[in-house]
C-alpha cells in the first residue's frame, strides 16, 4: 500500500510516497533558495519513516539525469541498513560501501543536517562528483547530485530506499 503524503494534508509536497518495501524523498530544491519550509517537513517524515525494515539498496537521483544505486557490499552485510537508521536517528555515521564514503552529519550549524559522499559537512566541497542534500540549510547551498555540493541548478532530488536489491 503506498501513502502520498498529500493525504496527509501537505497538497503543496512534490510526490514524496511510503509503502512497506521502499521509502522515497523527491523534492525539488531551486537554485540559490533555501529548502523552506515544505520541504523541510518532507524531509522529517521522509527519515520519520526509516525504521523498522532492512534496506539493502538506496537510490539518488535527480531530474536532469544524474544518478547512483548504492547497494549492501555482501548479502550478510548492513551497510544500507546502518545509513537508514543513522538518519532515521539524525546521528553521526560514516560508512565505507564499495570505495566510496558516505556521511550522516547532524553538526547544528547553518546546515543543521547532511547526508552526503562527502565529510565536508555543511562546507562545499568543489572536486565533484559529490551527492549531498543539506534540507535545513539557511542559505542557497542545499546540496547536489553529482556536483559540488554547493551553488547547483534546480533539479528535483529523489532519494529511494528499498529492501530489495
Amino acid at each position: 500500500m503506498k501513502l502520498s503524503l498529500n493525504r496527509l494534508g501537505l497538497s503543496s509536497l512534490s510526490s514524496a510516497f511510503l509503502d512497506t518495501s521502499k521509502v522515497t524523498f523527491s523534492e525539488t530544491f531551486e537554485v540559490d533558495k533555501e529548502p523552506g519550509q515544505l520541504l523541510i517537513q518532507s524531509w522529517k517524515l521522509f527519515i520519520q519513516a526509516l525504521k523498522g525494515n532492512s534496506y539493502k539498496k538506496f537510490i539518488w537521483s535527480n531530474d536532469l539525469g544524474q544518478s547512483i544505486t548504492v547497494q549492501n557490499s555482501t548479502d550478510s552485510s548492513d551497510e544500507v541498513q546502518q545509513i537508514a537508521t543513522a538518519l532515521h536517528l539524525e546521528e553521526y555515521l560514516q560508512i565505507d560501501i564499495d570505495g566510496i564514503s558516505w556521511y550522516v552529519i547532524n553538526d547544528g550549524g547553518a546546515c543543521g543536517f547532511v547526508f552526503s559522499n562527502s565529510g565536508v559537512g555543511c562546507d562545499c566541497d568543489y572536486g565533484g562528483g559529490i551527492y549531498a542534500i543539506k534540507p535545513f540549510a539557511t542559505n542557497g547551498n542545499w546540496g547536489s547530485t553529482n556536483g559540488t555540493g554547493c551553488e547547483s541548478q534546480t533539479q528535483t532530488i529523489t532519494i529511494t530506499f528499498q529492501e530489495y536489491l
